[in-house]
């Protein structure tokens, strides 16, 4: 294990900023930003990858590939999307981060609080009584 933390350590690897400069670092320093586990990494590497190589063409049949492959790529359980949601965010990439949140707002529309507890394995640490005068003090927002 320490011949290849070490070998990490001086290999290096060219980053580029978002405004095209590049930047030499060692692969040690490179994996310590961003903090992406390698499932959602993998999505955003293939949402990139695709939508780089359709994006050149704007007819209505890449608009639509490129709609559905969307929409497969967002298909995922709630713990997924998740770290889709962060790691869209932490690393910039918008669309990413747009289908990621309009996903979780499809899977909130129109559900109840415990259902949405459900649906996201959200512990409800409310008393009754807290509960109870949350909705009182909100109830215009459940109209």
């Amino acid at each position: 294990m320490a011949a290849a933390e070490e070998k990490k350590k001086k290999k290096i690897i060219k980053v580029m900023s978002s405004d095209g400069e590049t930047f030499e670092m060692t692969e040690a320093a490179a994996s310590m930003s961003p903090n992406v586990a390698a499932k959602p990494l993998a999505k955003i590497i293939e949402y990139c990858t695709k939508h780089a190589a359709v994006e050149g063409g704007s007819t209505a049949a890449a608009a639509a590939e490129l709609k559905r492959f969307d929409e497969e790529l967002i298909d995922v359980d709630t713990d997924t999307l998740y770290h889709l949601l962060m790691a869209g965010n932490l690393m910039g990439v918008e669309g990413v981060l747009e289908l990621a949140v309009q996903r979780t707002a499809e899977l909130i529309r129109g559900k109840s609080p415990e259902e949405i507890r459900d649906t996201f394995k959200i512990a409800n640490d409310f008393t009754p009584e807290e509960e109870e005068e949350i909705i009182n003090e909100n109830a215009w927002a459940l109209q």
